[in-house]
């Protein structure tokens, strides 16, 4: 009977053993589960804060490269200096040794964590690489991108005025795509609107607030301050590609040829009052310049044809005063823009109900519609002021993005592509 009762306690002491054994095994595994599981959410963690400070290193290069463009937008490799606090990014600079100082790199720090980038200048693309690279801790993330020089624009005004107009409304045509409205302006109420709608953003200038825009509701998106950009005027045809105009017929002006800039001097004053200005089906790309004045007078029309573009560069006013067509036959607004080359200003009187199909790119002048009761603009405007009087809608074409203008010199920097390791 002893033999038996020490058997099974002999047995109850080695499954206790057993069992303690087991246990501390089972508290090991889950101590390595909850240090490993610590080690990846601090790797995680410092991961999130090395992106977000290698985020903040590109936003400033970009920031940094879009200001200095604007002021001298000629920009190559070999023109980052490596001074945080003036960024001086001037051809050919050089350190205090006398070394140009290609492709040096930035430094900065964002909250608990650091970043530093470097800019260089790629010519087969014709575009700004930007590496950017963020540390905090442990964790380092590299984000990248290119900034190419671009003329495009959707939108652009110093001052909008639709206070007469209760039913002013702009879009993009492409729901899907963000529309922008941009102003320089950072005074109160220089976009003024009653009723009107903008379905997007409006960028005002730098320094500036909501209070630019009048009445801030009508605005679907956002209000806030972006970089200034100055679109330049744009340069009239070279010399070398002009013919004299043809004369008028009446008050008849038809374009029968492409191959050449057609041109009228200044002093010639082109009244197509009750008449067209016609350019004929199938010439392609057709540039005419106007150095002077052009006068559509009452129920005057400029008509483009199937088939054909034109780029109607004015050097002085373009007025009409009542019943004004401009037909693109097309309906493709990329196929007829309007370039002014001085101050001139724009003032057209529609029809009522006419639709138009264009570009206005017309930066130091002032752009006024009347008249133009439910009547569309399509297309894309540029312009020191807009007056839209009476109801009318906006809708920017998305054609216009990967529009090249004629004679438009870049003036801003995008960015056409962001990745990252």
């Amino acid at each position: 009977m002893n033999t038996v009762k020490q058997s099974r306690k002999g047995s109850v002491l080695a499954l206790c053993v057993v069992l303690i054994l087991v246990l501390a095994l089972v508290g090991l595994g889950l101590a390595r589960l909850g240090s490993d599981a610590r080690v990846k959410a601090n790797k995680t963690s410092v991961g999130i804060v090395a992106r977000s400070a290698a985020d903040a290193g590109l936003t400033q290069a970009a920031k940094l490269l879009k200001r200095e463009f604007a002021a001298t937008p000629t920009l190559y490799s070999g023109s980052v200096s490596k001074c945080m606090a003036l960024c001086t990014f001037a051809k050919d600079a050089k350190d205090a040794d006398g070394n140009l100082l290609s492709n040096k790199s930035l430094a900065g720090t964002a909250p608990g964590a650091s970043y530093i980038f470097d800019v260089n200048y790629i010519s087969a693309e014709k575009c700004y690489l930007v590496t950017s690279t963020g540390t905090a801790g442990t964790g380092q993330k590299t984000v990248y991108a290119k900034l190419a020089p671009s003329n495009h624009i959707q939108f652009f005004v110093d001052t909008l005025d639709a206070d007469m107009n209760n039913k002013f409304a702009a879009y993009s045509l492409d729901p899907d795509a963000p529309f922008m409205i941009k102003t320089n302006n950072i005074k109160a109420n220089t976009i003024n609107l009653i009723k009107g709608i903008i379905d997007g953003d409006v960028a005002v200038g730098e320094g500036g607030d909501a209070s630019v825009v009048s009445n801030p509701d009508s605005v679907s998106g956002q209000i806030y301050p972006s970089e200034n950009v100055y679109p330049p005027n744009a340069n009239p045809p070279d010399v070398s590609t002009r013919k004299d105009g043809p004369p008028p017929v009446g008050n008849d002006y038809t374009i029968t040829q492409s191959g050449y800039c057609w041109y009228y001097d200044p002093n010639t004053i082109i009244n197509v009052n009750g008449g067209k200005f016609v350019i004929n089906p199938n010439l392609g790309k057709v540039p005419v310049y106007i150095e002077g004045d052009m006068n559509l007078g009452i129920g005057g029309e400029i008509f483009v044809s199937n088939g054909s573009s034109l780029s109607l560069f004015i050097g002085g006013n373009l007025t009409g005063k009542n019943n004004i067509v401009i037909t693109n036959e097309s309906k493709d607004p990329t196929k007829l823009v309007i370039y002014s080359t001085g101050t001139g200003d724009i003032d057209l009187s529609l029809k009522n109900n006419t639709n138009f199909y264009g570009g206005i790119y017309a930066p130091s002048s002032d752009v006024t519609f009347k008249n133009m009761n439910q009547g569309v603009f399509q297309g894309m405007l540029v312009s020191q002021s807009l007056t839209f009087k009476n109801n009318g809608t906006f809708y920017y074409d998305p054609r216009f993005d990967s529009f090249d203008f004629f004679g438009v010199d870049p003036f801003q920097l995008k960015v056409v592509r962001w990745w990252e390791d």
